[in-house]
Formats: structure tokens, sequence, C-alpha cells
């Protein structure tokens, strides 16, 4: 049998994006009391309600604006699939067919006024207003994946099913507002399209995925006299479990720190030496002296000591944090690292007892992460270098380096529950 589909479907505009319009200036304003503290108020600022009276409750020109763009349209996904399937003894069927999307108009961030360089100055490009954070239909986003499917109805007290899914997802925005590590902003600054530093893989791009569905219910044992007992006993058990396999979650490399000076820290290295350990890095020398000589500068010795600038060669490490004030034009792509995989475990097991004439108990166990096997928490896992990696051969033992380790952000437990009925 040959299926093939096509459809378009359209998204809605999310409530937020409204809500960030109306809270945001020139609809309101939002003045804020900020406590400080002394040597003789130690606790910050005492009666801060009574500043109430002095603040500006009048939107200002330097106020965050967070408009849409004009003609903003609902993010459009084409989708299109082709698939054979293939009948086989034993009621056995066999699907393999080719999926394909391609998302245009998807929400993004653009922000039209941000710091010229704000390791110099706070001049933004339009000096006398805030930052213009524009919802608008700059994303862009593609699909092609090879799907399998081996379905053994039950028959003969067995059932398995088997899915596989290989393919890749690419956009250059996976969400309108910010998740985990991930900034919405483009890396490239306006007008320059997001496509030409962002496109790359997609923040739910898994790569493989294998899941397996499995029903068994043992023959019969028929038993005579006292065996009958026995046979009551292990008799009529069903048992069944789903087991799932995926390749890891792809993860952002961000410098951590405001390079280009356009006030959003969403930065990323460039790439040395890519042989190197992945936890080194250095900084251009411009960090320290104000002016780039091309020497390259310990990391870790720069950001967490006071130490003057320990040369490294750019051999020596894997990422470079360039010049301050700069823009660098081939950075690192974004989500180029990916986490360890997903294995779940879930079983259970049946049974019906038969009490009485008109009595009967129903027994069931079930038991996720079966095999108590732990997986990569991803939100947790540290792809910042100033905050991953802290220590090199220039810092001494300065803590642990835990950039893209998964070793500190191991997740999961077995879970046991059992399930007791009477009917009567």
């Amino acid at each position: 049998m040959i299926r093939a589909g096509f459809g378009v479907f359209y998204d809605v505009v999310f409530t937020n994006i409204i809500d960030n319009i109306q809270a945001s200036a020139p609809n309101s304003a939002s003045p804020v009391i900020t406590s400080s503290s002394s040597s003789t108020r130690t606790r910050g600022t005492s009666n801060w309600y009574e500043q109430f009276a002095n603040l500006n409750p009048n939107p200002l020109p330097t106020n965050t604006q967070q408009p849409i763009s004009n003609h903003l349209l609902s993010p459009r996904t084409m989708h299109w699939n082709l698939n054979l399937e293939q009948e086989l003894p034993w009621s056995t069927t066999f699907q393999v067919g080719y999926v394909g999307e391609r998302g245009t108009h998807l929400y993004g961030n653009t922000n039209l006024n941000p710091y010229i360089n704000d390791t110099e100055s706070l001049d933004r490009v339009y000096p006398t207003r805030g930052a213009i954070v524009v919802r608008d239909n700059s994303g862009d986003s593609q699909y092609a994946g090879l799907w399998s499917e081996l379905d053994h109805k039950f028959n003969h007290n067995f059932l398995f099913r088997a899915s596989y899914t290989l393919g890749r997802s690419f956009d250059d925005v996976s969400e309108i507002f910010t998740t985990n590590n991930q900034s919405s902003y483009q890396f490239s600054r306006y007008p320059t399209p997001r496509g030409t530093t962002d496109w790359g893989p997609s923040g739910y791009d898994h790569r493989q995925r294998l899941a397996l569905t499995y029903i068994w219910q043992p023959g019969v044992w028929h038993t005579e006299g006292a065996m009958k007992v026995v046979g009551n006993i292990v008799n009529h058990w069903a048992f069944a479990g789903i087991t799932q396999f995926q390749t890891g979650s792809p993860m952002n490399i961000e410098t951590g720190w405001d390079g280009d000076g356009d006030g959003i820290s969403n930065d990323r290295p460039v790439l040395s030496n890519p042989k190197a350990p992945i936890t080194t890095y250095a900084f251009d020398d411009s960090w320290f002296y104000g002016v780039s000589s091309g020497t390259l500068c310990s990391g870790p010795s720069y950001w967490y000591t006071s130490n003057p600038c320990e040369v490294v060669s750019p051999d020596s490490v894997h990422f470079i944090v360039p010049a301050y004030g700069t823009h660098p034009a081939n950075p690192v792509s974004r989500n180029t690292l990916y986490s360890g995989g997903l294995q779940t475990w879930d079983m259970n097991i049946q049974r019906s007892f038969k009490l009485h004439e008109r009595v009967t108990l129903d027994f069931r166990g079930e038991l996720l992460n079966a095999f108590n096997h732990g997986n990569v928490d991803v939100n947790s896992m540290n792809t910042t270098l100033i905050t991953g990696i802290p220590t090199d051969a220039f810092t001494g033992d300065n803590g642990t380096n835990v950039f893209n380790d998964s070793a500190p952000a191991i997740a999961g437990h077995r879970h046991t529950r059992f399930f007791v009925r009477i009917q009567f």
C-alpha cells in the first residue's frame, strides 16, 4: 500500500506577545525601587513603600518597548509525507516513510536598538530611546526524517511493535521566549538576517529514536488434581512494557559574557583548535589592555584571578573569546553540542485471581525505569565557558570544570507501584 499526504498549518498569536505589548512602553511604565545597603543600613532600604510617591508613572522614551512588526503573519508549516506499507506473514506489517516539513514566518525577537558597544559607553543605535524588541516573523525551520515501523498484531499470546525514526531538524529560532540556556535573540545584529549566524540544529533535534512496545501472555499450564492450586498461581499472567532509546539533545555554547557590547549576553566563541580539550578557552588580550595585539590569554585565569595575561597559544585551547567590542564573523555554530542519550524501560505485570464464583482479585505491578538507568538532565548541563571552566594550568585548583559534563546532571530513579482491586 502506498500513501501520501500534504498539509498547510497555521499557528496563532501567543497571548504573551499581546500581553508584553500592553505591559511595556508606551502603554505602561515600570519604575523600579532599588534597595541598597550600607554600614548603617545593613538590611537594605527601610520603608521602601514610602518611595511610591516619588516614582514616575509616565512611560519614558528610554523604557524598553516590545511592539510587533507591521503585518505580523501567522507562522506557517507545510507538511508532506510518503509511506509504503507491506503485509508480512504471522499477522505482521512493515511500514517505511519519508516525512518533511518547512516552517516559515516563525515568531522571533529582534532588538532594533541594541547598545553600540556597552564596554565603552551606554549609547544605543538611537541614543534617545531604550531597547526596542520587536516580535516579528524572522524565523524559519526545516525537518526531514525517515520513519519505519514493524507491527506484529496480538497473535499466539504475543504483541510486538517497533518504531524507528532517523531525522534532523534545523531552524534559526526554536522558541520566541528564552528556554534553558538558549537566547531567543539572534546572534547577528539587525538588519543582518537571523539565519546568517543562527541557522543550525533545532532545540528539538533528536537524530534517532527507537520505541519498542510488547505484550506477552504465557500459555496456560494445564494441571490436574492437587497441582491445580499451583496452576491457578502461575497461569494467566500478562507481561508488558515500553522501551525507548533516543539520541541526545542539542545545546548551545555561549561565552557567558557580552563580548560584542550589544547588551545581549548570547555571544558564542570562535573555534580555535578542535583537537584541544573542550574545557580550554582563551580571551583576546584586549580584555586586559584595551587594544588587541593578537595575543591570547588564559580564560580561567582572566575570569577567576587577578593575574596578568597568562599567554596561551591558539593550538592549546578549544575556544577563543574574541576582542571585546567586536562581533566575530564566524562564531561557533548554534547548538553544536549534544547531551547524552535517553534510555527508559517501563514494564508491568498483571493477573486476575478468581477467589470465588463472584469475587475476583486483580493485581497489577508497574516498574518505571525498571533497571534504574540514569538519564542526563539536559536543563542543568553547563555550556557556558566562564561558569563551566574555572580551572586550567594557570589557576591551580580553582574548582571543578563542569562544562559539557553530564556527571553532576544525572537524573532518574526506579519507581515501583502496585495496584490491587477486589471485585464482587
